[in-house]
């Protein structure tokens, strides 16, 4: 691991404002993180705490100094993840199962993303239904998951990536804003009726129609102009999409799937 303990113990001391609890948060002796300190102020040239009796606060250099520390520690863990990321990347394939929708929707963005970052991912994608995907899960024939639904499995933690909102969306429609009265008077087009997010895009390209589709599935269409956006005061609906995994909380490749998702998310977020 990458880290200049030094920091990390000022870091330590600084958050608790006490040696003895640092000292047993770091699993090292009081005496060494009083040592450690020394050196740091030393080299600084200045005291980093001001000692009042039995209490210590941070000197007005230690204050400049601290979120400066903070900054280079989380630095610090970025290269330690991106570190580990590439040794568990470069130890097999990592299996990753999903559900259908998300397999076109959601994955291939994602993973082209990861693997930007990571050059050296290998995976195998499987494609499987919720029931499934978590036994196999249970079972480890699979690394991670991602899901629609939230199942009570134990052993699996269930992260929320995107909540997805449903849009109403037409082709051909002359409607500029549909009230959730005006509904019946209207033809709509469902999932449960073609099969398949796809299915309805394609139907709608091609007919007098109307459909509430996720956000994430019909916004090429609708960035191509292919597809329309309908404003509606109906009740929204979302569609969540879960990280499912082994309580891998210590897995940098875990880490990394997340805060893809957050940066390159951020309209879906929750």
């Amino acid at each position: 691991m990458i880290q200049d303990f030094r920091l990390k113990v000022f870091a330590t001391v600084a958050q608790r404002l006490s040696f003895s609890r640092a000292a047993k948060e770091l699993s090292i002796s009081q005496p060494a993180v009083s040592q450690h300190i020394a050196e740091l102020e030393k080299q600084c040239q200045q005291p980093l705490f001001v000692r009042r009796g039995s209490f210590i606060e941070l000197s007005p250099f230690g204050q400049e100094l601290f979120p400066l520390v903070m900054e280079i520690l989380k630095r610090y863990d970025e290269i330690n993840q991106r570190i580990q990321a590439q040794e568990e990347v470069q130890q097999a394939p990592v299996r990753i199962g999903t559900t259908p929708s998300l397999a076109q929707h959601l994955l291939p963005t994602l993973l082209a993303l990861l693997r930007k970052r990571l050059p050296n991912l290998q995976f195998k994608l499987q494609t499987t239904d919720s029931d499934t995907l978590s036994e196999q899960l249970q079972a480890h024939a699979l690394d991670f998951g991602f899901s629609e639904e939230e199942d009570p499995y134990d052993g699996l933690t269930y992260e929320l990536l995107l909540e997805d909102p449903y849009v109403l969306v037409t082709a051909s429609g002359s409607a500029q804003h549909l009230a959730e009265h005006d509904f019946p008077l209207v033809p709509f087009v469902s999932e449960a009726e073609l099969g398949s997010t796809e299915a309805v895009i394609n139907y709608l390209k091609h007919a007098d129609a109307y459909a509430f589709l996720p956000l994430l599935a019909a916004q090429d269409e609708i960035q191509l102009g292919r597809l329309r956006r309908i404003p509606t005061d109906a009740p929204q609906r979302k569609r969540q999409y879960f990280l499912v995994h082994q309580n891998k909380q210590d897995s940098a490749l875990l880490q990394h799937l997340l805060q893809i998702a957050e940066q390159n998310f951020k309209l879906h977020k929750p």
